[in-house]
C-alpha cells in the first residue's frame, strides 16, 4: 500500500490513489483488503493537508462550463490521446531496451546523458517534471502568455511556430524520460503522463479552432482533459484518469468530458496493447499478476517445479528383452527414448507394445529404435505455464516429454500434476481470498462419488444441509437377481428422487466422462465407498478429493474395513476423512472419529453405525474445508499400536469357516460376515450329499 498511499499523501489526490490500486494493482477486492486501502487513503489525505493545506496540486478555474455539442470533440480527443498513450508506451519500451544492451553503468550514463543534454538544449521545457508547463496552458488565456513555453530555445520569437514546437515536445519527451530511466537516474511514468497529456490536449484544441467550421475548443479545458486521456491509455486504468485529474486540478465540473475522454483513450490503445507500460516487462517475461486468476495463478507456476523425473529411460538400440526389463523397473507407461548425448528422440508408449512383450520369442527380434514414436509434442524449459498448458490443448495429450534448449531430455509434465499445483498455488496465495470466495456452502460446487447404501447417509446430509451438489457419479446399473433385472444403486436411487445431475461411467478414464465431469466444474469431489481414482479424475478439483473411509487409517486399507476390523476382534474401530494420492488409502488425513465394537455387534451393526456418523463427519470436513481450518496428517506420522493390518477384498472361499480356528476366533470370523456375505461351511449327510451351510 505504499504507492497509493504516496499518492494520497503527495498528491492530494485520496480517491485516485484507492482507485488506481483497485484497478491497476490489485487481483481481487475482498473487505479485508479495502478496509486498509481505506484507512490508508485517509490519514494519508489527513496528513497531506495538515502540512500543506488544502490547495489543488494544479491551479485551475473553469471559465468556460461545458457544452453538450462538443462530445464528439471530446471523443475524438480520447482517440488522439490514445494513439499518444501508444506512441509514449512503445518508444519508451523500445529506447529502454537498447539502453538494456549496454552492460556497464557507464557507458549508460554517458549515452543517457548526452541524449538528455542535447533535448533539453533544443527544448528547454523537456528539463524537470514539466509542472510548468502544465500550469502554464492550464490558467493561460492568450497567444502571449502561451509563446513563453517557447522561451530560451531556438523557436523564441515565432509565434506561428508553438503548433509544431508542442508536436516536437510529444514526440521528444519519450527520449528524455527514457534517457533519464536508462541512464541511471530516477524517473518515472506518472509525471510524462501528465505532461503529454496537456500538451496534447492543448494541441488538439489550438488546431481544431484554427477551422472556422468547428465549434470553439476552450485551450485550458482540453489541456485537462487530455491529462486524463494520456494517463488513463498509458496505466490503462480510466477510472484512475478520471478521479486523478479532478482531485489535481479541482475540475469536478468537468467530470463528464473527463470520463468520456478516459475511456475514448483506453478502448483506443487496449486495441494495440493488451498491458499498461507498467506490466508489459512482466507481460514479456511471463511473469504478470492480472485480474484474470486462472492467468495469475500459471504465471505464479513454474515449468521446473511440475517436471517429473522417474520415467525410466531408454535407448533405441535396446532390444524387446531390455525394453522389458525397464517396464518392470518402472511404474510409468511412457518410456522416453533418448541417444547418447541424452538428447530426446521418440517415446515408447505401454499400451503400444503391451501384445508382444510376453512372447519371449520376439525379444531380440524388436529394437527400441523401432517400437518408439515421436511425442504429440515438447515442451521447453524456459516455456511458461500458459505456453504449456496452450500446447496440452492443442495437442490433447495428457503428458508431454520436456527438453533444454538443446533437445536433451529432462522428464515429463502430466496434466495432473499441473492441476495438482495449481490448486496448491490457489489455496496458498489465494487464501484469504478463497475463504471469502467460498465462505458460502451453497456456492462450493461439490461432485459426490458413491454406489452402495453406505454412501447415501453422507449424500443425504449433504442435500438436506443445503450443499451444493453440482453432480453425482455411481456405477452403471447391473442386472441382479434370478431375474436378471436391471437394478438402480441405492446411491442412483437417491440422485433421482433429488432431481440431482448423474453420471454413470463404464470407464473413469474415458475422455467423455473426464470432459463430462471437467463441465461440471468442481470444486471439491467426495468419495465414499466407490472405485478407485485415476489421478485425472481425482486431481481435477480445485480444493481437491476426500474419501470418506471406514476404518481408523492407516488400519484396514482396502475395500472391506468393516469386515476385516470384526473378523479380528477388534474393539474400536472408526471412520476416516482423507485427500486422496496416487497410492490407495493413503492419504493426508483430515479428520477421524472412534467407534467402540461390541462383543455382540456383527458387521452389519457396525456398519450402520459408522454409516450414520459418516454422514455427520462429510459434512464436518467440507465446513472444515470452507474455513481453511484443515491441517492435514500424513499418515506416516500416526501412532499406530501393533502392526498393520491390510482390508483385502472378500471372495467366497474368504468366507469359509476354518473349523481347527479357536473358538472367539471363529466367533468372531462369523460375526465379520453377517449378514453379508456370510461365513459358510459344508455339512457331509450320511449319504455322501455336500450340503452349503451359511451361518449368521
Amino acid at each position: 500500500m505504499a504507492l497509493p498511499a504516496l499518492w494520497r499523501a503527495s498528491l492530494k489526490a485520496p480517491i485516485a490513489g484507492l482507485v488506481f490500486t483497485l484497478e491497476v494493482l490489485m487481483i481481487d477486492l475482498t473487505m479485508s483488503s479495502l478496509l486498509p486501502l481505506l484507512i490508508s487513503a485517509v490519514t494519508a489525505a489527513t496528513v497531506s493537508y495538515i502540512v500543506t493545506g488544502t490547495e489543488a496540486m494544479f491551479k485551475f478555474h473553469l471559465d468556460q462550463a461545458f457544452e453538450l455539442e462538443r462530445i464528439p470533440y471530446v471523443i475524438m480527443l480520447g482517440i488522439f490521446c490514445g494513439l499518444v498513450s501508444l506512441y509514449f508506451t512503445r518508444a519508451m519500451n523500445s529506447v529502454e531496451g537498447l539502453f538494456g544492451k549496454l552492460k556497464l553503468p557507464y557507458k549508460k550514463l554517458l549515452v543517457g546523458g548526452s541524449m538528455l543534454s542535447i533535448l533539453i538544449f533544443l527544448f528547454p521545457p523537456l528539463y524537470g517534471e514539466g509542472y510548468d508547463t502544465i500550469e502554464l496552458l492550464l490558467n493561460g488565456t492568450s497567444n502571449v502568455e502561451w509563446d513563453t513555453v517557447m522561451n530560451n530555445s531556438f523557436f523564441y520569437g515565432h509565434s506561428q511556430l508553438l503548433l509544431l514546437y508542442l508536436i516536437l515536445i510529444i514526440l521528444f519527451k519519450v527520449f528524455a524520460s527514457s534517457a533519464t530511466n536508462g541512464g541511471g537516474g530516477c524517473g518515472g511514468i506518472f509525471a510524462p503522463s501528465l505532461y503529454l497529456g496537456c500538451i496534447a490536449g492543448f494541441v488538439f484544441s489550438h488546431f481544431s479552432n484554427d477551422f472556422e467550421m468547428t465549434a470553439f475548443l476552450p485551450e485550458k479545458n482540453f489541456a485537462l482533459l487530455g491529462m486524463a486521456g494520456v494517463m488513463s491509455g498509458v496505466m490503462h486504468a480510466p477510472l484512475t484518469g478520471v478521479f486523478l485529474i479532478a482531485e489535481l486540478t479541482g475540475g469536478y465540473d468537468l467530470f463528464l468530458p473527463l470520463m468520456i475522454v478516459a475511456v475514448s483513450s483506453y478502448l483506443t490503445i487496449i486495441v494495440f496493447e493488451p498491458h499498461s507500460i507498467y506490466s508489459m516487462r512482466l507481460a514479456k517475461k511471463g511473469e504478470l499478476l492480472t485480474h484474470h486468476k486462472d492467468k495469475a495463478v500459471l504465471t505464479l507456476m513454474k515449468v521446473e517445479n511440475v517436471v517429473e523425473k522417474d520415467f525410466v529411460a531408454v535407448h533405441p538400440e535396446m532390444d524387446l528383452a531390455e525394453l522389458v526389463k525397464a517396464i518392470s523397473a518402472s511404474h510409468r507407461n511412457i518410456f522416453p527414448v533418448t541417444d547418447n548425448e541424452g538428447k530426446l528422440i521418440g517415446i515408447v508408449l505401454l499400451d503400444d507394445i503391451r501384445n508382444i512383450m510376453f512372447r519371449q520369442e520376439l525379444y531380440h527380434r524388436f529394437t527400441v529404435g523401432k517400437l518408439m514414436t515421436s511425442a504429440p509434442a515438447r515442451l521447453y524449459d524456459t516455456d511458461s505455464m500458459e505456453q504449456v498448458m496452450r500446447t496440452f490443448d492443442d495437442t490433447k495429450a495428457w503428458n508431454l516429454p520436456v527438453v533444454d534448449t538443446e533437445g536433451k531430455y529432462l522428464g515429463f509434465v502430466s496434466k495432473s500434476k499441473i492441476f495438482n499445483s495449481y490448486r496448491q498455488v490457489l489455496v496458498h496465495f489465494f487464501q484469504k481470498i478463497n475463504k471469502e470466495m467460498i465462505m458460502k456452502k451453497e456456492d462450493l460446487r461439490i461432485v459426490y462419488m458413491g454406489t452402495p447404501e453406505f454412501a447415501v447417509e453422507p449424500l443425504r446430509c449433504l442435500v438436506e444441509g443445503g450443499y451444493n451438489i453440482a453432480g453425482v457419479i455411481t456405477m452403471p446399473d447391473k442386472p441382479a437377481g434370478r431375474g436378471h433385472k436391471v437394478q438402480f444403486s441405492p446411491v442412483k436411487q437417491y440422485a433421482l428422487e433429488h432431481d440431482l445431475p448423474l453420471l454413470q461411467p463404464e470407464k473413469l478414464k474415458d475422455e467423455t466422462f473426464v470432459e463430462a465431469l471437467c463441465a461440471l466444474n468442481a470444486d471439491l469431489q467426495i468419495v465414499v465407498a466407490f472405485r478407485m481414482l485415476p489421478e485425472v479424475v481425482w486431481n481435477m478439483p480445485r480444493l481437491g478429493t476426500f474419501n470418506l473411509h471406514a476404518s481408523l487409517l492407516p488400519q484396514y486399507r482396502g475395500a472391506a474395513p468393516i469386515n476385516w476390523a470384526v473378523i479380528n476382534g477388534d474393539t474400536e474401530t472408526g471412520i476416516t476423512t482423507f485427500f486422496l494420492k496416487h497410492e490407495i488409502d493413503t492419504g493426508e488425513v483430515i479428520q477421524q472419529v472412534r467407534v467402540p465394537i461390541a462383543d455382540t455387534d456383527n458387521v452389519g451393526i457396525v456398519h450402520d453405525k459408522l454409516m450414520m456418523l459418516g454422514g455427520r463427519l462429510v459434512t464436518e470436513t467440507v465446513d472444515a474445508i470452507i474455513a481453511d481450518k484443515v491441517k492435514p496428517v500424513p499418515q506416516e506420522e500416526m501412532a499406530v499400536v501393533g502392526e498393520l493390518r491390510p482390508a483385502p477384498k472378500i471372495f467366497k472361499d474368504t468366507c469359509r469357516i476354518d473349523w481347527n480356528q479357536p473358538v472367539k476366533r471363529i466367533y468372531d470370523f462369523i460375526r465379520g460376515l453377517s449378514p453379508y456375505p456370510a461365513a459358510w461351511t459344508e455339512l457331509v449327510q450320511p449319504d455322501g450329499t455336500v450340503v452349503v451351510l451359511k451361518i449368521f
